[in-house]
Parts: structure tokens; C-alpha cells; sequence
């Protein structure tokens, strides 16, 4: 399809409707990556005359809304050259992506039209994914007069409302996330970094024939269905939508199973595997992945990556700490469940977590301390290695474990 001059600028016009397109991220070398950081602002600053920069080895664009040539690009090199924005939280009515990932097309377009016309008043279009089997359904919604905290958390609710909703009707396509929230900035600094929504392969001009939907309405709709996922189903988010409850239940032998079932941090399988690409390159798996096949071991993927950190996150949230067997012995009670394809080994765990650390997608908070012994008498003294989320793994996760950390140490001291 050719694109005039006018085309472009129609385009470029509709989105900005609805946004300034300051906080642009462009898909560079594997990875999705913001520019709109303290760092790259101060750079720009500096330099005026430069029009990009590089960042180990990362590329960001100066701030201002994409040339002509990048819209371009994004529209005939869809997958390749694809751009993204996060929405700014001064607009009032902001562009909403549902993210729906697929084995069957057929199954994606289904689910996409089912989404729309159950949960969106019918107001949203459906665009194809970059891979072209999964779908984008976007929509306008409208936050005027709502804290820009509390968007954040409605369409958390409302994803897990409609998640719960659509995981049993669908076998080979479910949502993976709403994304759309907007960034916040405090002081001069960002708070909150707003997801990532992909630029439409569709003329973006079909957004302003949409109707905005009110915040209000997604609350109601979340309100009104059950969305407390049970976390293992929310891991996985495939494969047990149908399995009677019984069979979810963990076996009373196991103490990583039996725990599984009762904890309280809620999360799915791929939310963080967005981040994983943007912080970690194919070329540094590759390196990795040539260390392993000395060691004979397993290799490691981005999908690896995923549920590694998805386990430890379980570990640091609901398991108090209880090292790398507790995440071995994890990774196999999944693998007994279908919930996962692998099991954690000695090798690819030092692997996996050296990459998450150096990418400061998880952080070591307090290194392996061995016991003390006294003749053949251990004293009991030591600790196992303390690992939780990294800053790239999201602000609120973060912020979330340091509370979490802050109120365990709290309890520690009043026991004491």
C-alpha cells in the first residue's frame, strides 16, 4: 500500500488528538526502548544540534513527535522499523490497546470482536499484531476529572475482569494485557512509566470515529465480574481454563505446591516479558546460550526469561526466601501441572539470573551467607540469597517489593 505526503499528516494529526507523542519508543535491535529519560533529556539539553543518541548501545531520538519518515517506516516495515508511545498523563482522553496473542488467528479475531462488543460497547477496532496472528484492539478512553493513579489501577482490574471472563471460551488465543496507563511525572522526574502502546498499522484517522469510554464504565465492568485469578492459572494463562477445580488443587506431599495455591501476589505468565526484550538482546542470550551448550545444559529463551522472573517474583512475594531450590522445586510442580514446558537446573539458573540482574530486571538484596559451624555444630547463622525486582521491571513492582520488604523487617523487629 503506498502512503501519500497527506496520508502521513492525516495520521500523524489523529494521533495526536489524543496525545502529544512526546514519550516515543521505536523497536531497536530486539528491544522496544523509551527515550523520554533523565538521561537522554539532559543529553539533548547539552547537544541541541544532535538528533539521536546511544545509550549502551540503545538508540533514542530526540524529544517531538516522529518525522514523516519514521511513520512511514512503521507503516510499509510493520515488525521491523514498528513505533510505540506511551500516553501522557495531561491529555484526558488517551489511546488503549487490548493485547491479544494467539496460536490461531482465526481464534485472536474471535476473541478481539468478543472483547469489543462485551466489554467495549463496541467502540474499539481491531488491528493485527506484529506478528500477524495475534490482535490489537484499540479504544479511546476518557479520563477527564480522574487521578491519573487511579487509571492505572482500574484497567488492572478491568484486564483481569476480562481475562477471567475470556480465558475459558477461548482455547488458542488469550489477552495478555491492557496497556494504555499513562505516564506520571513528579518533580521533574517520571513515577510511573506508562506502557508501551504500538503505533496502528491502520489509518490512525478511524480512531476519531470512536467514541471515548468512560473510566467509570471499565470500573463497572470489572466490578461486575469475578477477577480474582487464582496466580498459578495467572502464570500460565494457558492450558487450564478447562481442567475441572479439583484438578488445580496442589498435592498435599509438596511444600513449593502446597504454597502455591495461597499466595497473594497476582500476576501473568508474559507481563513482564515486554520489559525482558527491552532490557536484555538477543546477541546477550546468544552469549549466554554458548556458555550453556559447553555445560551440555538447557538453553535459555525470552520465554524462559519470562517465567524465571515470574518465579522468583512468587518466591519474593509469598515464599519468605527460600533460595534457588525453592525455585527449582517451583519450576517442576509447574512443569507437573502443564503450566510450564521446563524445569530450572543448577547451570541455567546461574545464567538466567545473572542476565536479570545485569539488566536490573531482578536485584540481589542480600548475597548467600553460608552457616557458621563450630566443630561438626552449625550454628544456623546463615541466610539464603534475598533476590526481588529490579528497578527495569516496573516502578510499581518495585516499589510494591520495598514496602513489602519495609513491613516484613517491621514485623521481624516487633517479634523481636
Amino acid at each position: 500500500m503506498s502512503y501519500t505526503d497527506k496520508d502521513i499528516k492525516a495520521y500523524k494529526q489523529a494521533l495526536l488528538a489524543h496525545n502529544d507523542l512526546y514519550d516515543l519508543g521505536c523497536f531497536w535491535a530486539g528491544g522496544v526502548h523509551h527515550r523520554a529519560k533523565n538521561e537522554v533529556l539532559e543529553y539533548f539539553k547539552a547537544n541541541p544540534k544532535e538528533a539521536f543518541m546511544f545509550i549502551d548501545g540503545k538508540k533514542y531520538f530526540r524529544q517531538g513527535p516522529p518525522s514523516y519518515r519514521m511513520i512511514l517506516n512503521h507503516l510499509i516495515n510493520g515488525g521491523k522499523d514498528t513505533l510505540y508511545f506511551s500516553n501522557s498523563a495531561r491529555f484526558n482522553r488517551i489511546i488503549c490497546l487490548v493485547d491479544i496473542d494467539a496460536t490461531d488467528t482465526g481464534q485472536a479475531q474471535e476473541l478481539a470482536e468478543y472483547v469489543a462488543s462485551h466489554f467495549l460497547e463496541g467502540q474499539a477496532i481491531v488491528d493485527s499484531s506484529t506478528n500477524g496472528i495475534g490482535r490489537h484492539l484499540y479504544f479511546i478512553l476518557d479520563v477527564e476529572y480522574v487521578k491519573r493513579t487511579r487509571v492505572n489501577d482500574v484497567l488492572k482490574d478491568f484486564c483481569n475482569a476480562v481475562k477471567n471472563e475470556t480465558g475459558a471460551l477461548f482455547s488458542q488465543a488469550h489477552v495478555c494485557s491492557i496497556r494504555g496507563e499513562p505516564t506520571i511525572w513528579q518533580e521533574n522526574r517520571i513515577i510511573h512509566r506508562g506502557s508501551l502502546v504500538k503505533f496502528p498499522y491502520f489509518h490512525a484517522s478511524r480512531l476519531l470515529g470512536l467514541k471515548a469510554i468512560p473510566l467509570a464504565l471499565l470500573a463497572d465492568k470489572a466490578a461486575a465480574r469475578p477477577h480474582s485469578i487464582p496466580p498459578v492459572r495467572e502464570i500460565a494463562n494457558r492450558g487450564t481454563a478447562g481442567l475441572p477445580p479439583d484438578s488445580l488443587e496442589p498435592a498435599k506431599s509438596n511444600v513449593f505446591e502446597k504454597r502455591i495455591g495461597i499466595t497473594d501476589h497476582v500476576f501473568t505468565k508474559d507481563e513482564y516479558l515486554e520489559q525482558i526484550k527491552q532490557h536484555i538482546t538477543e546477541a546477550t542470550i546468544a552469549e549466554s546460550n554458548q556458555r550453556l551448550a559447553k555445560a551440555r545444559s538447557s538453553l535459555i529463551t525470552y520465554q524462559k526469561l519470562s517465567d524465571f522472573v515470574s518465579m522468583q517474583l512468587q518466591n519474593a512475594f509469598n515464599f519468605d526466601h527460600l533460595g534457588r531450590d525453592a525455585i527449582i522445586n517451583l519450576s517442576r510442580v509447574l512443569k507437573e501441572k502443564g503450566i510450564i514446558d521446563w524445569v530450572v537446573s543448577k547451570n541455567p539458573y546461574t545464567e538466567l539470573l545473572r542476565l536479570c540482574v545485569d539488566a536490573a530486571l531482578l536485584e540481589v538484596y542480600e548475597e548467600y551467607q553460608r552457616p557458621t559451624k563450630h566443630g561438626q555444630i552449625s550454628d544456623k547463622n546463615g541466610r539464603v540469597r534475598v533476590i526481588g525486582p529490579g528497578v527495569n521491571l516496573g516502578f510499581e513492582v518495585y516499589a510494591e517489593y520495598q514496602e513489602h520488604r519495609k513491613a516484613k523487617a517491621g514485623a521481624a523487629r516487633r517479634v523481636g
